[in-house]
């Protein structure tokens, strides 16, 4: 039976049978997949310490006919032992949209790296606008780019006095097709600069940005809105590797 070492987070877990439970994982190499740890629920387990959720764990498994089998375990950084409400919701919140976005078994290391450089950041005690940075860098590498620097309708140059991004166009709107396209989300000149800086800086700077309370709703509307739009697509998010 084939072994395969792998380092990985355990995004969800779930009990099965008697005495078993089945975690999927997230791998920079495998993907998301699927491992069945046997006998981890008994008292005596070595496997039961280290295979919690949220943990990154470095993982080795064999083969099986349906699931991975964890033939051993060690946990190398756990993202929720002794930490607040607030900051499991955080951390469950990341997992989940990670969970939902990326297809079982299709690699994407590019999106492994952004999540665990997101829990470490979590982990640091600095949040800021990290759950903002993380929505919009995930939309970015399933393969959506909505348009920031000109009108997404008509491609014409955008106009600070009269700003608006709409999911169904794909990003911003110049005046004109403000007019003439009702469902959008208005924002202000700020907004947009931090959106088009989440595109391309490091997870890390999400820490250092402080928007007032105005900016910070528009960026949680704006976010919202494309990924509800994404996720109620017919068509299957494409990885960017």
């Amino acid at each position: 039976m084939a072994t395969i070492k792998t380092t990985g987070i355990v995004l969800r877990r779930r009990n099965y049978g008697e005495a078993d439970r089945i975690l999927d994982i997230f791998t920079p190499g495998l993907g998301k997949i699927s491992a069945i740890a046997k006998g981890s629920r008994r008292p005596k387990s070595r496997l039961a310490g280290h295979i919690e959720q949220f943990s990154l764990t470095n993982f080795l498994l064999a083969e099986g006919r349906i699931w991975y089998i964890v033939t051993s375990a060690e946990t190398e950084e756990h993202f929720g032992l002794d930490q607040s409400l607030e900051f499991i919701e955080s951390v469950s919140y990341l997992t989940r949209l990670t969970d939902r976005f990326v297809p079982r078994e299709e690699q994407s290391a590019e999106i492994y790296n952004l999540l665990l450089s997101s829990l470490r950041q979590l982990s640091g005690g600095k949040v800021g606008l990290l759950l903002r940075q993380f929505e919009w860098q995930l939309m970015l590498k399933v393969g959506f780019q909505p348009e920031l620097r000109f009108c997404s309708h008509c491609s014409g140059q955008l106009d600070s006095t009269a700003l608006g991004l709409c999911p169904t166009t794909g990003g911003a709107l110049c005046p004109v097709c403000l007019r003439a396209e009702p469902i959008h989300v208005p924002i202000q000149p700020n907004t947009l600069k931090i959106l088009r800086l989440f595109e391309r800086a490091p997870i890390q700077l999400s820490a250092k940005i402080q928007g007032n309370q105005t900016v910070n709703q528009e960026l949680e509307r704006v976010t919202k809105a494309f990924m509800e739009s994404i996720l109620e697509s017919s068509v299957e998010p494409k990885l960017v590797h």
